[in-house]
């Protein structure tokens, strides 16, 4: 069983315990804002992740408070947030979610391994305003289904692809913003080069977002110069000693 396989099994379980027992969540949630629309009105637009373990790189910061990482993240000039809410996996928290929102004014995207409508009406009650798609753990059928059920919840989708067999998986669906992930899922290495072969094959109508093994500013304007101007960086932001100015590096100080 590899890493994403195990992460599934154990999502599985997750979901049926969350449905199984009583939630309770913010009487009176924050308005959604819109996450493709703020991260289209900029030239260049970063996405920072909160994220403060993963399988493949061990705890990732020692001292991980969410709400203040958000604030510097926010006053480095990201257009937007990732939080990620997987605890088994990625240290994460579905409570983050709400009090991110409310602290910061950035748009949220949710990063899960979302199986299942119950954690798209999760995502929805506890303010997250996207929710991520991964294409390889669900069918064609079920990224539709959820596509069409987020919509109705009022949430926008990312819909996550690594490589051509996902590309295909996801092709003609009403998809509106696609990340490309560099790394292998296999064995979580990364090659930026698969993020500017894959996003060749894609509809200029389609909002990229490029995502993992972006390290510093080189690495942005490599991907840049294919055309991408939407990038999701959460490895580099958490190791920086300072994240807001690790931001405003990452945007070439355009922003910030």
């Amino acid at each position: 069983m590899n890493i994403l396989e195990e992460i599934i099994k154990a999502k599985r379980n997750e979901v049926e315990y969350l449905k199984s027992i009583p939630l309770s969540f913010p009487s009176s949630p924050l308005p959604p804002r819109d996450f493709k629309s703020t991260i289209q009105s900029k030239d260049i637009a970063l996405i920072g992740e909160l994220k403060k373990c993963s399988p493949s790189a061990g705890v990732i910061r020692e001292d991980f408070n969410a709400i203040e990482l958000a604030k510097e993240i926010e006053l480095g000039g990201a257009s937007a947030l990732s939080v990620l809410t997987d605890y088994k996996f990625f240290c994460g928290s579905l409570a983050l979610l709400p009090v991110i929102k409310m602290e910061t004014n950035l748009p949220i995207l949710m990063k899960d391994f979302l199986i299942d409508e119950f954690q798209i009406e999760l995502a929805e009650k506890l303010g997250a305003d996207a929710i991520l798609l991964i294409a390889r753990c669900l069918t064609r059928d079920e990224i539709n289904r959820f596509l069409q059920f987020a919509t109705e919840k009022g949430l926008q989708c990312l819909v996550e692809i690594h490589d051509k067999a996902d590309l295909e998986k996801i092709k003609n669906l009403p998809i509106e913003i696609v990340g490309i992930n560099s790394r292998d899922l296999s064995n979580f290495k990364t090659n930026l080069e698969n993020v500017i072969q894959l996003k060749s094959e894609l509809p200029d109508d389609v909002l990229i977002v490029a995502e993992s093994g972006i390290k510093d500013r080189r690495d942005i304007e490599t991907l840049m110069n294919s055309g991408i101007r939407a990038f999701l960086v959460g490895e580099a932001l958490m190791r920086a000693e300072n994240v807001r100015e690790k931001v405003r590096e990452l945007l070439g100080d355009a922003e910030g």
